[in-house]
């Protein structure tokens, strides 16, 4: 099941910037350190609705007297994972350490009571074992009403500084799939044609690898090498989610299984890498359905240092500029994808949803081939930038390459930029609304400082993140700001 983060912008009560979430536009992430709990999966739950359906599951989590809710998981059955293993992610605003947390999963009915399959307490003691930031991952015990074992649910836990959908993307993590197992047969005839979704929190869009046509129980990429996915993140994910599936012609494809590998305990520090390893894969109803082999890295976006500029300077202008080129047509691609996959959902002005209850199968499977290409188109405009030497200089993304003499100039938020010889009149104009819009952050940046220094310089620490978070809005960042603090 898979979700739509929203954000936006806005002053929590003490005047500082936070993130609103799409629960409300009133609610902003905390600027400080408090209890993030994301609920991955369950499995050996209780069947609630016997042998004609599927449980569709959620949690509730108490938070000393703060309770949430988490998304249901529709014919999640006896082992559901959230956001395909991605983990759906619940902030709790105390920035007090709770004594437990209580977790409690449900079956969700229309038309009636919703069924308490099992809840079970974790208690924060036997878990947070020192003061400052720290991470945990646990299964919980469920026990029902009348204390029967009902089933375990698994929950990653996050003491710290939430991270806001905003913050710059200047890390990275690259899933390889290799190879298949076992896998479960999904059609009475022919083989499976497999192919592999990869989520994690944090990303807009899962990653998927190409398909395997015939890969039958035993699917092989790369000739053995493997294929490798990036994904661009602003801090670690919780988890990676784990799908492998049989494509099919003309109907939804089928779930072959599904495995949550817990990455966020894991990583710590700027590098982390996970050798290939064979990881089982299980259905909704938690059966084995064979297994699939993996390798996971983590590491930090490469940057330039200072001493690069002199490598620079002395690359052929005529190279620079065909990376640029070359950057700038796996944008376009990349773009144009997108805007297809808008048209179709009838998202773009002037057209109209080809998803209708009764519409031909053939437009849903023009429909899954058009975010197949957002995805490819995607990969390989991440390949172009890696390449690239300017390209892979883009923090959160596909960001338009601007040109100028060659320099190197870093703003507030982190991003080095490069610039080589002018052609035209209008490339002149972008270069030199760039020198300003840098000149105006460092500005705008000094005086925050000065201000904070001044009045709170225990805050001068989040002085960059709110930059980034407020891009092409500073100057209504720093007024607030000023007048916040002129009051004081």
């Amino acid at each position: 099941m898979e979700q739509e983060k929203k954000t936006g912008v806005d002053l929590d009560r003490d005047g500082d910037v936070g993130v609103v979430g799409e629960e409300s536009a009133a609610i902003a992430l905390p600027k400080y350190a408090c209890l993030q709990v994301s609920v991955l999966e369950c499995r050996g739950l209780t069947a609630m609705d016997g042998r004609f359906g599927s449980n569709d599951v959620f949690v509730t989590l108490d938070c000393d007297g703060d309770v949430q809710k988490s998304s249901t998981v529709t014919d999640g059955g006896t082992a559901p994972a959230w956001l395909g293993g991605a983990g759906e992610t619940l902030v709790f605003r105390s920035s007090r350490t709770p004594e437990s947390l209580r977790v409690e999963a449900f079956d969700e009915d229309v038309g009636s009571a919703h069924d308490s399959i099992g809840s079970g307490v974790v208690a924060m003691a036997d878990v947070v074992k020192e003061e400052r930031n720290w991470s945990a991952c646990r299964w919980v015990g469920l026990t029902n009403a009348k204390g029967k074992a009902a089933g375990e649910a698994r929950l990653f836990m996050r003491w710290g500084v939430p991270t806001p959908a905003t913050a710059p993307q200047e890390w990275q993590l690259q899933v390889t799939v290799l190879e298949c197992d076992g896998l479960k047969k999904m059609d009475l005839t022919g083989k499976n044609d497999v192919y592999v979704k990869f989520r994690v929190d944090g990303a807009e869009e899962p990653r998927r690898s190409s398909t395997i046509e015939g890969g039958g129980a035993a699917p092989v990429w790369g000739s053995g090498t493997g294929e490798t996915m990036t994904f661009r993140l602003g801090a670690p994910p919780p988890s990676v989610g784990i799908e492998v599936f049989d494509e099919d012609k003309g109907s939804a494809d089928d779930l072959i299984g599904t495995h949550v590998l817990e990455v966020g305990t894991q990583i710590d520090g700027e590098e982390w890498s996970m050798e290939d390893s064979w990881l089982d894969l299980t259905s909704s109803q938690g059966k084995a359905t064979g297994r699939v082999r993996v390798g996971v890295g983590w590491s930090a976006l490469a940057q330039f240092e200072v001493a690069d500029v002199e490598t620079l300077e002395a690359v052929e202008p005529s190279q620079i500029r065909a990376e640029a080129e070359a950057v700038t047509a796996a944008r376009a691609e990349w773009e144009e994808a997108k805007l297809r996959v808008r048209m179709l959902e009838g998202a773009a002005p002037g057209h109209t949803p080809v998803l209708r209850p009764s519409g031909p199968a053939a437009a849903r499977e023009e429909y899954e081939e058009a975010k197949r290409r957002v995805s490819r188109t995607e990969q390989e405009l991440t390949m172009a930038q890696d390449d690239s030497l300017v390209g892979r200089r883009s923090m959160a993304g596909p960001r338009p390459l601007t040109v100028g003499p060659p320099l190197r100039l870093s703003t507030p938020g982190g991003v080095s930029s490069v610039w080589w010889p002018p052609t035209t009149a209008e490339q002149e104009e972008a270069e030199e609304a760039e020198r300003d819009r840098i000149q105006a952050l460092v500005e705008t940046r000094s005086r925050m400082e000065e201000i904070y220094r001044a009045k709170r310089p225990e805050k001068i620490k989040d002085i960059i993140p709110l930059l980034a978070e407020w891009e092409g809005e500073e100057h209504v960042l720093l007024s607030k700001i000023e007048a916040k603090y002129a009051e004081a």
